[in-house]
């Protein structure tokens, strides 16, 4: 409806000589394509959840008095899924042949069957029951789904069964954090899907479209949620790695897009950025992740621990050296984030400083952590003030206000300069309340 307001709009404005003919038919075809391309997606999303239900069902009906049937009948039933998701999985390749949306259904499809026919067959001849080695196989099996038809609905189930791989196992043994032994299979199963997202973004244009987008989110997402527990050794080197490595992939293959929204990595990395900083402003948590990689107990570290820690640090350095070096070529690029591995490793420093009984300055590195997150609130005020972005003028606001009320309960100064100092701080707000009302006014 508002497509079509819009389209008459622009016939008005040609008939009163605004624009000319051409220029309305160009305006008037990308239009079309906006609306074909949003209507695609959709039609996608709706027929992955159809396939989700339907899936969910079939498994269902089978699983009805599955230990009633003989075994032989077990057997066949067990099959059938993945025999029928095959067949569709044909189809979409060889005869609807490149209908992106037979692709991206029948993908997920054979992928939720083939889970469901292993199960199935397991149960059936009591095979060995390690959920572990039940997500190994179902992943195997679809991993060349990435490749045969370059599907990505699936991805979502991919990458979902590589978590499990990241179960915490914790010991303070020796100051370090231990996790189960199967999170290599974690980073085999996470890059083996990496081919599958570089193909799918375009790597000659700063502009993406919405799989790579989608990609773009997924990988961050996973990334970030099991970082704790993936890296085993050398966390404070690798958050600003992956941080800094996240915002020059996006900077030079996503800042073409508009949206916050499309630009996956950026996006993510501002908000992992100020999440990271505010937990390490709590001296309990920064001491534990510190204690954690700790160079006094280097004799004790496995080598998977050295094998983090020092391919960490050297990632960092590399990143850092490029990220500075595009940086004096990119004015516009945001220096706290660029930044981010010299405040970690000063952070690192004041830790070791008081572990050498040098002096205790840590308390300066949270302080120092604290102006900072108050800087990058600030500068997100500042961009979205100087660009009229709404997203960024809140992004600052939330950043500043999720600061205040976090030191508002761990402070320890007296209840009445605490007081003075968060009425200052609500002042401020109104101060700059009425400087934006004041511009509004004399526009």
């Amino acid at each position: 409806m508002v497509t079509a307001n819009l389209i008459q709009y622009l016939n008005k404005l040609e008939v009163s000589g605004v624009i000319s003919q051409s220029a309305n038919n160009k305006i008037q075809d990308f239009l079309d394509y906006n609306t074909k391309s949003l209507a695609r997606i959709f039609l996608i999303i709706t027929g992955c959840l159809a396939v989700s239900f339907i899936s969910a069902g079939i498994f269902s009906i089978i699983a009805h008095n599955w230990d009633d049937f003989p075994k032989h009948v077990r057997g066949t039933l067990s099959v059938i899924p993945s025999v029928v998701a095959l067949y569709f999985y044909y189809l979409a390749t060889f005869k609807h042949k490149g209908s992106i949306l037979w692709s991206e259904l029948t993908s997920l499809f054979l992928a939720l069957m083939i889970g469901a026919s292993i199960a199935l067959v397991s149960q059936t001849y009591n095979l060995n029951s390690d959920l572990m080695n039940f997500f190994k196989v179902w992943l195997i099996l679809i991993l060349p789904l990435l490749y045969l038809d370059k599907a990505s609905a699936f991805v979502i189930v991919y990458l979902g069964l590589t978590l499990p791989f990241l179960q915490p196992q914790i010991s303070f043994f020796g100051g370090q954090m231990i996790t189960v032994e199967n999170s290599i299979y974690f980073w085999i199963f996470f890059l083996a899907y990496i081919p599958h997202l570089i193909m799918h973004t375009n790597l000659k244009s700063s502009k993406q479209g919405f799989r790579a987008i989608y990609l773009g989110w997924l990988t961050v997402i996973v990334l970030i949620v099991s970082f704790v527990f993936a890296f085993r050794g050398g966390h404070l080197l690798w958050a600003p790695t992956l941080l800094l490595g996240f915002y020059l992939f996006g900077k030079k293959y996503f800042s073409g897009n508009a949206s916050f929204m499309a630009r996956p990595y950026q996006t993510a990395v501002l908000f992992a950025t100020f999440l990271i900083l505010l937990n390490l402003t709590s001296r309990f948590i920064s001491e534990f992740i510190v204690e954690v990689d700790n160079l006094r107990n280097i004799d004790n570290w496995s080598f998977d621990v050295h094998f983090y820690y020092w391919t960490g640090l050297l990632s960092l350095i590399a990143v850092s050296i490029y990220a500075f070096k595009r940086k004096s070529q990119e004015p516009t690029w945001n220096r706290l984030i660029v930044y981010l591995p010299v405040l970690m490793v000063f952070i690192i420093v004041l830790h070791y400083l008081e572990d050498f009984n040098i002096i205790d300055l840590r308390w300066l590195g949270r302080l120092v952590l604290n102006i900072y997150i108050l800087a990058m609130s600030i500068h997100a005020l500042t961009k979205g003030a100087n660009s009229r972005s709404i997203a960024y003028m809140l992004y600052g606001l939330f950043l500043a206000a999720s600061l205040m009320w976090m030191r508002y309960f761990d402070m320890e100064i007296s209840f009445w300069l605490k007081g003075l100092i968060f009425m200052g701080v609500g002042g401020v707000f109104f101060l700059v309340m009425s400087i934006a009302k004041d511009d509004l006014e004399t526009e």
